[in-house]
């Protein structure tokens, strides 16, 4: 590439190997050593209309710039400047609307590049709008939108660009592409950490969006911890989310609802007994369905297993009305008898040892004491200002991309 960069074919042929070779990290370091991304932002200068090469280059870009070091050697190089005018004179090809997207997304976890990233925001925009029939352009924008969000004052930006009604887009128009759901999920777990971003969020019904991709990809780690992440930064923001979003997640069998629905009670003030329209509480819910543990966790943490619905129904008659029901009335007496067990022992510890010295995770006292009131009886006036005062929302999730060509 060094010698031959007039060459348009053998230099998409070098920047196809850069690109595949340096998916592995152990490799980038040999690409810097070889000044490849030097090399790569070359040859695009010097063939800017040959739409394959600038493709392939833009891949080698996007894969070398996972490295930190070399996203600031590929920004101080004007990488961001190539990548954007690569942007502007392909913008009818997907593929390289996709890569160069995806390379401005790595570029832009670095916090010298974010703004300038930033300040090209609508040509992502016009690359989501005119490749909508293109998911892996859908995903890269929604990478790129995550990491820009990093910033509570760039995502109160985005938000007002309308980066959350095409997310929500996306997810709508793809809601089976694993990737994209990742990305659009880390996305608005981080828009959603701009307050200005909550109404957007709402409006554009993110919740339902959310718990959509929750149950779609139970199984899938990465896509379940953001759509809850997503989901309890908005709930604790807004009552009547938390609200839906608790009863939607009671209702449903898997690790991440049983994450959202703990994060949802211990981290916003809504009553372990809230009920929906129908009067259902979460503990009718995990009674209908047969869900033990979460019932133990419930009647453990307080949840009234009397409280009835509108059919005059308690989830002590929902349980009973099961073939299973021995097995479900152990399940409230067991937490029942550990709700006594626990605020015995720990109304005698705390007796004998500061909050701060007894408690290492303050997330385990208001799990067991839901109630700042009832918290009050027991513990400092102090520690209890640190327990409920206002919880920040979950940021930063960075998306990182690599791709083979």
């Amino acid at each position: 590439m060094h010698r031959c960069s007039d060459k348009a074919d053998l230099c998409s042929v070098s920047c196809k190997t850069l690109s595949n070779l340096s998916i592995h990290a152990d490799n980038i370091s040999l690409v810097a050593n070889a000044q490849g991304g030097a090399a790569v932002l070359r040859v695009m200068a010097r063939h800017p209309n040959d739409p394959n090469l600038q493709w392939l280059a833009c891949s080698a870009l996007w894969n070398i710039s996972q490295n930190n070091d070399q996203r600031i050697v590929i920004g101080d190089l004007g990488g961001v400047q190539a990548i954007v005018a690569t942007l502007v004179q392909h913008f009818n090809s997907p593929l390289v609307q996709e890569t160069a997207i995806g390379a401005l997304a790595n570029i832009s976890v670095a916090a010298k590049y974010k703004s300038a990233v930033a300040g090209h925001i609508k040509l992502v925009y016009a690359a989501m709008d005119r490749h909508l029939a293109k998911h892996q352009v859908q995903t890269s924008a929604c990478g790129l939108i995550t990491n820009l969000a990093h910033s509570e004052e760039i995502a109160s930006v985005l938000g007002n660009t309308h980066a959350v009604e095409r997310v929500m887009r996306a997810m709508r128009r793809y809601p089976e592409k694993c990737h994209l759901q990742r990305n659009a999920s880390a996305a608005l777990s981080n828009l959603s950490g701009s307050d200005d971003n909550i109404p957007r969020l709402i409006r554009n019904q993110s919740v339902e969006c959310l718990y959509k991709a929750l149950k779609n990809f139970e199984s899938l780690t990465n896509v379940t911890t953001l759509a809850s992440r997503a989901l309890r930064n908005i709930g604790i923001q807004d009552h009547e989310c938390c609200t839906t979003s608790l009863h939607l997640a009671a209702r449903q069998y898997g690790n991440g609802f049983q994450l959202l629905m703990t994060d949802l009670l211990a981290k916003s003030q809504v009553n372990i007994d809230i009920q929906d329209a129908n009067g259902n509480s979460v503990l009718h819910h995990a009674a209908r369905n047969a869900y033990t543990y979460r019932i133990t966790w419930l009647v453990m943490r307080g949840a009234d297993p009397t409280l009835t619905n509108l059919r005059g129904l308690s989830p002590l008659d929902l349980a009973a009305q099961r073939m299973d029901s021995n097995k479900l009335m152990k399940a409230f007496q067991q937490g029942a008898d550990n709700l006594y067990k626990v605020r015995k022992d720990h109304l005698l510890a705390i007796r004998c040892v500061t909050p701060a010295e007894f408690y290492d995770d303050l997330d385990e006292l208001i799990l067991l004491f839901l109630n700042p009131a009832e918290m009050a009886c027991v513990v400092s006036s102090t520690a209890t200002t640190i327990i409920t005062s206002q919880w920040k929302p979950v940021l930063n999730y960075t998306i990182y991309n690599s791709r083979s060509v």
